[in-house]
């Protein structure tokens, strides 16, 4: 399995981190420390190599669905009779999104349509009243000739011209993995929380930058990444989306968890499709042992935590090739419950191959992390980072790279036993 390493200097808080991830990576600190920063940056260059294609397709899609609004607009304004042929166009561009990429489905729709448009002129008699506007309409050269046959092959020609254009440039851009257009893609997923590209940040699969003089690489081991809250709805990343979307069969080597979380959670979770009465987030369902049926977020926290990962492990979105990004999980959860997801973490690494990020102040977390990746033989490939204040700067923060060991980690916790005593009874 490779290696990732994310370095991050001079952003928010965060003064200075080098953050490997190798199995299960553990970031601790103070609130305010930037683990959530390192944490979203690892997300959002993860995301942007998964999705880099996807996202120039989308950018395509969007230009070609222009092309056909141009379309309709023109049929609609002329008052032409290819009312068939508009619903064909309105399919397409948005149902069947990326049929439009297809250079042969384009073309044919484009002879169809130049076809019903000069059959209507001809039944009109109307070609003198509307060839301006047939011009103007896709912002195209002007065609001289008045014969109608040659103005509307040259139409013809101008329109997939167009389309080819937009082909054109996405092939480019697909082909060629610069940094300008991998910035691009970052920037849109970052833009999303507000967050500005940093100006001294890189990431190494297997200590090689991804990002050289050839250009971007792609990422080999991730093929996913998922960023997770337990408010899921305080993060715009795709989280509520991936919730609902299956990517593929759950692992067959993943039924263990599956079990391990339902025996937990007392129930089950799914989806309800097909309800249009019920609220978006009333879908998600926890059907508890007794038979009763209830909203999922209307359930314990706890459960509702546990329930999504079971989600997300049923819609294949963890698995070999994810990394998952779980910011504080241990919120809402009792100690008990603490150490439990700890081993959850543990299996979905170790049984899954799953990489893992979390952020923590929790000290059962930490040591249920440790203790359990010990037992389980995982270790070697766990990490634990604590973010100690600069000595320059005590509101910016340094990432210390604690390899196995917590005690740092837990002579911070101990500051807190320091301060009931302060606080508390001198008795």
């Amino acid at each position: 399995m490779s290696k990732y390493k994310l370095i991050l200097k001079d952003y928010c808080a965060v003064k200075s981190a080098e953050v490997q991830i190798d199995g299960i990576t553990v970031l601790t600190g103070v609130n305010g420390c930037g683990k959530s920063t390192i944490s979203r940056w690892f997300y959002y260059i993860a995301r942007a190599s998964v999705d880099y294609v996807r996202h120039f397709e989308k950018e395509a899609i969007d230009s070609i669905d222009y092309l056909l609004s141009d379309m309709r607009y023109l049929a609609q304004s002329l008052r032409l009779s290819i009312l068939q042929d508009l619903k064909l166009f309105q399919n397409v561009s948005e149902t069947g999104k990326r049929r439009v990429l297809d250079k042969d489905i384009m073309y044919d729709l484009i002879n169809r349509y130049i076809e019903s448009v000069e059959r209507n002129i001809k039944e009109e008699n109307s070609f003198g009243a509307k060839k301006a506007k047939l011009t103007d309409a896709f912002r195209i050269d002007n065609i001289e000739s008045d014969d109608i046959d040659v103005f509307m092959s040259a139409l013809s020609e101008q329109i997939k011209k167009r389309y080819d254009g937009i082909i054109s440039e996405l092939h480019s851009r697909v082909n060629n993995r610069t940094a300008e257009n991998f910035n691009k893609v970052l920037s849109a997923l970052s833009g999303r929380n507000g967050d500005q590209l940093p100006e001294e940040i890189s990431f190494y699969e297997d200590d090689e930058n991804i990002i050289d003089d050839k250009g971007v690489r792609t990422l080999l081991d991730i093929r996913n990444a998922v960023y997770y809250q337990t408010d899921w709805f305080s993060f715009p990343s795709d989280t509520k989306k991936e919730l609902k979307t299956v990517v593929g069969t759950m692992p067959k080597e993943a039924a263990v968890i599956e079990e391990y979380i339902r025996k937990l959670i007392g129930g089950d979770v799914y989806l309800k499709k097909n309800e249009p009465t019920l609220l978006e987030t009333d879908l998600f369902r926890y059907k508890m042992s007794n038979g009763k049926d209830i909203p999922l977020r209307k359930a314990a926290l706890g459960i509702k935590s546990l329930g999504e990962l079971l989600i997300l492990l049923r819609n294949g979105h963890l698995r070999r090739g994810t990394l998952f990004i779980i910011d504080e999980p241990e919120v809402h959860l009792h100690p008990q419950w603490i150490v439990e997801y700890a081993r959850i973490i543990v299996m979905l690494n170790k049984i899954l191959d799953v990489k893992i990020l979390i952020s923590s102040h929790n000290p059962d977390m930490v040591a249920a992390i440790q203790s359990i990746a010990m037992k389980e033989e995982t270790i070697s490939s766990t990490r634990f980072y604590y973010a100690d204040t600069d000595k320059e700067s005590p509101d910016l923060f340094v990432f210390n790279d604690l390899g196995e060991s917590i005690g740092q980690i837990f002579d911070s916790f101990n500051i807190a036993f320091k301060k009931m005593e302060e606080y508390g009874n001198e008795e």
